[in-house]
């Protein structure tokens, strides 16, 4: 367990110190290398992908194999399709859809390896957030960079961050009012509205000790962050109307795609990698670096930004729903608490309506956390959930 700690550490490490010296103006649409000196998603990705194999080699917990075997099924499936039938995707469009059901596999395995202890997530999210806090400070305050980021685009990493909090929960799952109060103010200095909105609600479903347990502040807490979530929404609305959101266009290009379809595609989904259509194509053609071939004009359901768009496109109703109930099951089977769940359900919800959610490797990543960190005997766990 000591090997995990120790790689995890030094990837910290090294990816922050390569990034608190770079501040530069970005394109939302470029690559994170202008957030970090280093390939941040990629090193995340092949770490995930190292730790795995660990975990495959070291021995299975039988309680959640049954995800694993029904999402390598509908893997399996999907790439059946892809090798058999003629589609105008590639591999990597085919490995984007079915990226979610590669980590509900993954999760599956990494459950119960008891890697990380309560003082070692405390001292990795005190690291990480005055770091964000320090690089967002500086980006903003300095540099004059509105939207700052640490590893790739706040929207994103985030969600990391916001899960290496849920980590520190303490023997009775309460948490330190000042590692949230952090949170808070990272999540501010963001003017993300995914992460503001997601700090907020999963103030409603945990318990703090500290100043927070008190009513009085409490609530007034909540006030801060409610007028929070309405300056940001409304100041990134601007003078122009929701029309011209970039997210309110991709739900008109959702529905019309969808508005033909049967209630068998609602539920279940498109034939495996069905591309969208022309006109929804042509339409959202300044996305074209998520096209499968921009000239002419084939994209498939990445074009729609949003992990619930995508998941309902390509997987149904019931295959969102699959993924949602898994997070949730896994996340309160390791943690004994229906409120670190609730909001590590809220948080896939909230960046799935804006961002890619779990189809990120930091979703991934910071579940990782949630579900390997060590906890009290199971009569233990039960007498303080």
């Amino acid at each position: 367990m000591l090997f995990y700690r120790n790689i995890l550490t030094l990837t910290f490490l090294f990816l922050i110190m390569s990034s608190v010296f770079l501040y530069s103006k970005v394109n939302h649409l470029a690559s994170g290398v202008h957030y970090n000196f280093l390939p941040s998603n990629m090193i995340f990705e092949c770490l995930m992908f190292l730790f795995f194999l660990a975990s495959f080699l070291g021995g299975l917990n039988k309680k959640y194999l049954v995800f694993f075997f029904l999402s390598a099924m509908y893997i399996f499936y999907g790439l059946s399709s892809f090798l058999i039938v003629e589609n105008h995707g590639r591999l990597s469009d085919f490995l984007l859809i079915y990226k979610p059901f590669v980590y509900v596999c993954m999760l599956s395995i990494f459950y119960g390896k008891n890697i990380f202890t309560k003082k070692y997530s405390n001292r990795l999210y005190t690291f990480v957030i005055f770091s964000f806090s320090f690089k967002y400070l500086m980006s903003i305050f300095i540099f004059d960079i509105s939207r700052p980021g640490v590893f790739t685009e706040n929207n994103f990493e985030l969600m990391l961050v916001g899960f290496l909090f849920l980590a520190t929960y303490d023997v009775d799952r309460e948490f330190e009012s000042r590692n949230y109060l952090l949170l808070v103010l990272v999540s501010c200095l963001s003017f993300s509205r995914s992460a503001i909105l997601f700090t907020l609600v999963i103030f409603l479903f945990l318990n703090f000790k500290g100043c927070l347990r008190n009513k009085l502040i409490s609530y007034m807490c909540l006030v801060f962050l409610v007028s929070i979530v309405l300056i940001v929404f409304l100041s990134r609305l601007g003078d122009s109307g929701i029309e011209s959101v970039d997210r309110y266009i991709f739900l008109l290009s959702f529905i019309r795609e969808m508005s033909n379809g049967s209630l068998y595609v609602w539920l279940f989904g498109n034939p495996p990698m069905t591309n969208v259509s022309f006109e929804t194509a042509s339409a959202l053609e300044y996305y074209y670096l998520v096209f499968s071939d921009h000239e002419k004009l084939i994209a498939f359901s990445a074009v729609f930004n949003s992990f619930i768009l995508r998941a309902i496109f390509d997987h149904g109703v019931i295959g969102l729903s699959f993924i949602v109930y898994f997070s949730y099951s896994i996340v309160i089977g390791s943690t004994f608490s229906r409120g670190i769940a609730l909001s590590v359900c809220s948080i896939m919800l909230i960046n799935g309506m804006s961002v890619s959610s779990f189809q990120s490797v930091y979703f991934l990543l910071g579940v990782f956390f949630l579900i390997s960190r060590k906890n009290l005997s199971k009569k233990e766990k039960f007498s303080h959930a």
